[in-house]
């Protein structure tokens, strides 16, 4: 949490130089994350449209947008894992949520990544930021918040594979 604290505003003003002083048109940076191995067509599309967003000055839009897509991203680094059911008929289908989804990940990332994505995102004893902001109990996004949401859409949208855990080892 002092970390997040104290590195937010710094990630902030890296994110809003970056974007002023790299000037891609959204075309641009829809090409830079279709790179990654998570990142589909659509999520490219809403992930530019997100950093478009910031640079511009709308924070709220921009975590709006994004903050969906970093739980697609973490969906499809799991893809071919038994995780939900699908709804069929009057069934209903079930989602893991991002915790849960992060927490499969957690021996395919970097350890220090999985904590940021953990306590930024969904952990009660962190911001819990995804869950605040989508259950609709943020009132104003911030630029930090913003950048920090932004940072970890890059992250996992920069990923260019993911190991494959072995049967057995907790995956």
């Amino acid at each position: 949490m002092v970390a997040l604290s104290l590195g937010g505003p710094v990630v902030a003003r890296i994110m809003s130089e970056v974007l002023e002083r790299f000037d891609a048109t959204e075309a641009d940076l829809i090409d830079i994350f279709s790179e990654g191995a998570l990142v589909s067509p659509s999520t490219a599309a809403s992930l530019a449209r997100a950093f478009c967003h910031y640079r511009q000055g709308d924070a709220e839009a921009a975590a709006h947008v994004a903050t969906p897509r970093i739980e697609t991203m973490a969906r499809a680094a799991l893809a071919n894992e038994p995780l939900f059911r699908v709804q069929r008929q009057r069934a209903r289908g079930q989602f893991p949520q991002l915790g849960a989804l992060l927490a499969k990940l957690g021996d395919r990332l970097d350890p220090s990544w999985v904590r940021f994505l953990q306590t930024f995102l969904v952990s009660p004893h962190g911001p819990n930021f995804r869950n605040e902001l989508l259950h609709g109990f943020v009132d104003k996004v911030h630029s930090v918040q913003a950048s920090l949401v932004l940072l970890c859409a890059w992250y996992l949208g920069s990923l260019s594979a993911l190991p494959v855990l072995a049967a057995g080892n907790g995956s």
